[in-house]
């Protein structure tokens, strides 16, 4: 049985396996039976894998015991559980994350044939939610700082291209704000919202990396060291950007599903 390697980031420092997601293409990926087949996938975004169903690895695995409920003699701690083990990796973002590596792991289908999608448009809407605090955080912090600095006895936020710049850059943390409550609002009640989720993936990928640019370019050459604060904003913006997949990724899928739907 060939290895699945899937990491996974966005976990707490626990050691605990997560389910990751298989990129698209993933040869059988809609194979009968209860052991996941091989897979890889080099990394957590949502905008690459096409699977009509969903599979949680581990979930029937008797005598294993995950996030501190313990069924039987064996533990998920960081090392391996039936089919399964976990491997950490080092990354730039603030939180902690490993791989998860299937060989022969027993499996469970989750949900129907949509079960894929909303899972991954529920992904979406959290990432875009979190963009914008982590951009909202930014651009706080570079108006704090250009409203202290001073050139040429002025404070830095006087002058003109500063505040155009902060300018676009607030109007971007609202846009992601506006469009990520809209997908969350429409999903709490029901309604249909993949374009929605999209919509808000492109804004906290497009407008979260020209915020967190923009916020530390403020920061003039503080914001080049690596242990001030604003440089904290800037990798976690950045790394939310690889999550989502990146703008054109999510503005063609956009595309084609607004087809999709009109066709």
């Amino acid at each position: 049985m060939p290895v699945s390697r899937v990491p996974v980031s966005g976990v707490p420092d626990t050691g605990v396996p997560d389910a990751g997601v298989p990129d698209a293409g993933v040869p059988g990926t809609g194979l009968p039976g209860k052991r996941m087949p091989g897979t890889r996938t080099s990394d957590t975004r949502t905008s690459d894998a096409r699977t009509s169903d969903a599979r949680m690895p581990g979930t029937r695995t008797s005598g294993t015991r995950m996030s501190g409920t313990q069924t039987s003699d064996t533990q998920t701690s960081g090392t391996r559980t039936s089919g399964a083990s976990w491997e950490p990796v080092e990354l730039t973002a603030p939180w902690a994350a490993g791989r998860l590596v299937l060989d022969g792991a027993e499996a469970e289908r989750l949900g129907g044939p949509e079960a894929y999608e909303d899972v991954r448009a529920t992904a979406r809407t959290a990432f875009a939610g979190l963009q914008a605090g982590v951009c909202a955080g930014s651009l706080a912090r570079a108006v704090e700082y250009t409203n202290q600095r001073e050139q040429f006895g002025r404070p830095l936020a006087a002058k003109q291209g500063v505040q155009l710049r902060a300018a676009d850059a607030h109007m971007d943390v609202e846009a992601i704000r506006v469009t990520a409550y809209e997908a969350a609002w429409r999903r709490d009640e029901g309604l249909a919202y993949r374009s929605h989720a999209l919509t808000t993936a492109w804004w906290a990928s497009e407008g979260g990396r020209r915020v967190v640019h923009t916020g530390q370019h403020l920061h003039g050459g503080m914001g080049a060291d690596l242990e001030h604060p604003v440089h904290r904003h800037f990798l976690w913006g950045r790394q939310l950007d690889g999550y989502l997949g990146g703008g054109r990724e999510v503005l063609e899928e956009l595309g084609d599903l607004i087809v999709g739907e009109s066709a």
